[in-house]
């Protein structure tokens, strides 16, 4: 099938099968007209699960241990674009439900894609689009950690390198004292052995 004719029949086919049809579900959809949470600022939608939000943001954390303000930016920035993500395929397949068996009105989501599929030509399009953005920006995200946390790695290997150096060096200044003191210092022996005893009788006394 031609490209337009594909569009022809995606149009036909939600016109037909979108679309919530009670007055609640119209109501609701009006509501949600603004919502679907693919563009702008993100948010965790009301209707989803923030905790498991939480949970994808501390699983990755513990993946990339990132070490300074920067990295957790990057890695906020990854949380945000694989839950997009993830939204965009569930609305995907919501998408595939509708043009079957129509709108779930008891479902926020299928409200939402159903409001999507009235104001656009091809809802699929529309959804390849915003899942092609965030996963382009999951692995922008996800490069520049990666290259965040290999600097950070050879800043500290630089660090821990120069306090080697600097202990090696003052291992060998210890050792050059050592040997300074062994070679030219008057040992404590020689100096006893050597100094008169208060007692001793001078050798002019002597007999």
């Amino acid at each position: 099938m031609s490209s337009t004719l594909k569009i022809h029949a995606n149009r036909e086919n939600a016109k037909s099968s979108t679309g919530p049809k009670t007055p609640e579900g119209k109501a609701a959809s009006s509501r949600n007209s603004t919502t679907h949470g693919l563009s702008h600022g993100f948010v965790v939608l009301p209707h989803e699960d923030a905790a498991a939000f939480a949970d994808l943001t501390d699983e990755l954390a513990r993946e990339f241990e990132p070490q300074s303000p920067h990295a957790q930016f990057l890695l906020r920035q990854m949380a945000e674009s694989r839950w997009r993500l993830d939204r965009v395929r569930r609305y995907e397949s919501i998408a595939l439900e509708q043009l079957i068996a129509g709108v779930d009105e008891s479902n926020p989501e299928s409200l939402l894609v159903a409001n999507l599929s009235n104001k656009v030509n091809n809802i699929f399009e529309l959804l390849r689009r915003y899942a092609n953005d965030a996963a382009r920006a999951y692995f922008k995200a996800h490069a520049e950690l990666l290259k965040a946390a290999a600097q950070h790695k050879a800043k500290l290997e630089e660090q821990a390198a120069q306090r080697r150096q600097e202990r090696r060096e003052q291992e060998e200044q210890d050792r050059y004292n050592a040997i300074y003191r062994n070679t030219f210092a008057t040992p404590d022996s020689w100096k006893r052995e050597n100094q008169p005893r208060p007692d001793a009788p001078d050798a002019e006394n002597r007999v």
